[in-house]
């Protein structure tokens, strides 16, 4: 008989090799069966006596191929050698052998029968080990002695969660089921100091994995000693320099794993998907499984959490863009609002952008400040070029002008037009003045440049231009400075005004000042070097003095006579879109001007006073805030100046008296909506209208047509096909309705009705129509549903039974 016949053979006594083995040995017999293990009966098995402890069956995890000596001496070495809590044994404080320390042969279950080698013959023994390396089983055995069933309880759910296998062939290799023994039984005696010496052994064993994975084999338990254990391994920087080299790797449970990445932030839907991710078992992470893992954690991380697209040291702030572009960050926010330049949230709520998306919006669009930086020149030059060149950005929004954007083309203007103020500035030609005399009388007549500025109230390169254009004359120059006859300032003054002086003139705000004129053809002076501010424009006296005449003013309590769009949206209490609308429709009287719309403060008033909202109108009536669609149509329909609504608001405008007035009309123009329209302009409440005659109850006419509410609702009623008349909670339908419903209905069915009412079996008609068996006719474009001819479906069940629609699905 062979090795390999025998592996798998009983070595009872009850067994059939046994027993004829003792048949053959007659007398000897009881001998023979000496040799053999006799079959011990379940009450037998509760207790054990190993080495003078009494051993409790239901706590021995039964395993093969280790040996122990002290067992086999006294005789249970195959119930005593499988407590697979650690690489010792517990009772005899030896360490087990897994091979044969001679010839290094496997060991079999049968060695421990004769206690020899079974290749070599050399005797075996276990060599005996230190009471600290045993620590953990004196607290086994002690648990033993005292027959404390709660700790070995505690140890082995300890020993659950933490990755031990309890399967008879574990995947799990010896020595990583050892490590997790041994960490049971610390956490289970509440050893700090021993868990941080158990860490620091595993760190030693695996140096190139981080220190994060080696302690997430303790992230299942929340104890203080394990956190304390924890935080002093994480913090301590110096470990021994003599590692232990491990060919075993480091094992992690998917559970594990998981928490460890949750608490980075990192989470999957479940473990099945971390396995996936990885191409690991389900049970356990090997060293490469965790070194992919990190990887994946570490772009996950430098992604903002999975929500961009790459690494976020790749990807640019609004900080770093707005120093790309020259802006602020604010402007950055604005572009990306308005969906100019594309961007990625991060964590709480951050924005990033792509570097390629910053560089194709700087290919197609610039703003003036990306402008000034490239031609090396200050901001405010590209202002006043961009007025002179009259360009007109692509990008505006009603913004300041900061904002703004420029195409390529736009660009080179403004490029050509500062190119040619420079070659201007350097070819204009000097104050051609006659020299300062040097009569001492002289100053007292005259001013200088800057005190001439500040006569006038405006910039020296204005005053530069005045006396360039000759608006003002007979000035001197000496060698640094320009004197100016205050005669010809006080000239000056009497034909021109500054648009401060025209603005309280007018009772126009200096800022609207210049697009309000603009739009009645009123322009200041312009001088070609020079770009004036619309808060420094000079106008001249006897064009405004003719406007002001014609001008309209506004009641004196009033401080402004046109409002800016803004402005007027408050006070008529409405939207702006809305009054834009009004605008365009020249509902209002308004100034359009380049930049905006201008409103004057009484045409709002008389506004509010001739028109209402429809709301607010009706509200006194009894009607609804809401309006009903069929009376907001015929309100829409009447011959009054009327403003659509903006997309889903009920914001109407009408003429309070026009609607009064129709309100009120004798006119049968649609009786039933008049009827109730004008039952609540008299009454002022809530109308309940009278049921019309020749109304049948919707539940009637659903059970004579055999249709079912939703049925009807789908086919008839969705498209509009009849309409619904409801009267105190219960719903109507008119004779012609019901004339029309029965009509069709009577020659056509739905495919629901043909279902339960001829096939007993819901979708064996629409089946048949995709089949083209049957055909579905759509009647009228207002049934939302096909409907099949009654006739068609008569031939169609006289060729085939009842029996043959239910194979059809």
């Amino acid at each position: 008989m062979g090795e390999s016949a025998v592996q798998h053979i009983a070595v009872t006594q009850s067994s059939a090799i046994a027993q004829f083995l003792a048949e053959e040995a007659g007398t000897y017999a009881p001998a023979v069966l000496s040799g053999f293990y006799k079959t011990v009966n379940r009450a037998q098995t509760m207790n054990l006596l190993v080495s003078g402890i009494e051993t409790p069956s239901i706590y021995l995890r039964l395993r093969s191929f280790v040996y122990c000596d002290g067992c086999f001496e006294e005789g249970w070495q195959r119930q005593i050698q499988d407590i697979k809590l650690a690489e010792f044994c517990p009772y005899h404080q030896k360490k087990y052998l897994a091979h044969c320390p001679a010839c290094g042969g496997d060991f079999k279950w049968w060695h421990a029968l004769h206690g020899k080698c079974h290749y070599c013959g050399v005797v075996l023994k276990c060599a005996p080990c230190t009471a600290q390396d045993c620590r953990h089983e004196q607290y086994l055995v002690q648990s033993l002695k005292t027959h404390n069933q709660a700790y070995l309880d505690k140890v082995m759910r300890i020993a659950r969660n933490l990755g031990s296998v309890m399967q008879k062939k574990p995947t799990a290799p010896e020595a990583s089921r050892c490590q997790i023994n041994e960490a049971a039984m610390l956490i289970a005696n509440n050893d700090a100091h021993g868990i941080l010496q158990h860490l620091s052994a595993l760190h030693s064993i695996y140096p190139d994995i981080d220190k994060s994975w080696i302690a997430a084999r303790f992230s299942g338990f929340k104890s203080p000693e394990v956190n304390e254990a924890i935080n002093a391994f994480m913090k301590r920087t110096s470990f021994s320099q003599d590692s232990i080299q491990s060919d075993t790797p480091f094992l992690l449970t998917a559970g594990q794993a998981r928490r460890k990445m949750q608490a980075e932030g990192l989470r999957f839907a479940s473990i099945s998907g971390i396995c996936q991710s990885v191409n690991a078992t389900r049970k356990f992470f090997t060293n490469d499984d965790i070194f992919a893992l990190s990887l994946a954690l570490e772009e996950y991380h430098a992604k903002s959490a999975g929500r961009l697209p790459i690494a976020q040291s790749e990807m640019w702030t609004t900080k770093e863009v707005a120093r790309r572009l020259n802006v602020k960050p604010n402007v950055v926010q604005t572009y990306s609002r308005d969906g100019l330049l594309p961007f990625y949230c991060g964590k709480k709520g951050r924005k990033f952008f792509l570097p390629a998306d910053v560089d194709c919006l700087l290919d197609r669009l610039q703003p003036p400040h990306y402008i000034a930086a490239t031609c090396g020149v200050k901001v405010i030059k590209i202002r006043k070029a961009i007025l002179e060149s009259q360009v007109e950005p692509s990008y505006n929004a009603e913004l300041h002008w900061s904002y703004w954007l420029f195409t390529s083309e736009d660009i080179q203007s403004i490029k050509l037009t500062l190119a040619h103020k420079k070659s201007r500035a350097t070819e204009a030609f000097p104050l051609i003045l006659p020299n300062l005399p040097a009569d001492p009388v002289f100053f007292a007549k005259f001013l200088s440049y800057a005190q001439t500025a500040k006569s006038l109230r405006i910039e020296k390169a204005a005053v530069h231009e005045l006396i360039k254009w000759h608006y003002l004359k007979h000035c001197y120059i000496s060698l640094k400075k320009i004197y100016i006859p205050k005669t010809e300032i006080q000239k000056f003054k009497q034909k021109y005004l500054i648009s401060k002086t025209t603005s309280k003139i007018l009772k126009i705000s200096v800022n609207r000042l210049a697009d309000v004129l603009q739009f009645f053809g009123i322009q200041p002076l312009i001088f070609p070097a020079t770009t004036q501010s619309r808060t420094t424009a000079i106008y001249r006296k006897k064009e405004i003095s003719k406007f002001a005449i014609h001008l309209s003013t506004e009641k004196p309590t009033e401080n402004q006579n046109y409002l800016s769009i803004t402005i007027a949206a408050k006070r008529a209490q409405v939207s702006e879109h809305t009054l834009r609308a009004l605008a365009y429709r020249n509902v209002l009287s308004h100034v359009a001007g380049k930049s905006s719309f201008y409103f004057r403060p009484s045409v709002l008033d008389l506004f509010r006073k001739k028109f209402s909202i429809i709301e607010t109108l009706l509200a006194p009536m009894g009607f609804p805030l809401r309006p009903t669609p069929r009376l907001i149509e015929k309100l829409y329909k009447y011959y009054t100046k009327e403003i659509p609504p903006r997309t889903n608001t009920a914001e109407f405008y009408r003429s309070s008296a026009d609607i009064l007035s129709y309100l009120n009309s004798e006119t049968p123009i649609d009786p039933p909506i008049l009827t109730k329209i004008k039952k609540a302009a008299h009454f002022f409440r809530p109308n309940v209208p009278t049921l019309p005659p020749d109304c049948i109850l919707l539940s009637v006419a659903l059970e004579q047509f055999r249709i079912s509410y939703n049925d009807f609702y789908d086919t008839f009623l969705k498209k509009g096909f009849v309409s619904l008349i409801r009267h105190e909670k219960e719903k109507y339908l008119n004779r012609k309705d019901f004339d029309k419903c029965q009509h069709i209905l009577a020659s056509h069915i739905t495919c629901a009705m043909a279902d339960r009412l001829i096939f007993n079996n819901s979708g064996t008609s629409r089946c048949l129509i995709r089949r083209s068996i049957l055909i579905g006719e759509h009647l009228s474009n207002f049934i939302a549903k096909p409907l099949i001819q009654r006739d068609m479906i008569s031939y169609y069940l006289i060729n085939h039974p009842v029996s043959s629609y239910l194979k059809l699905k």
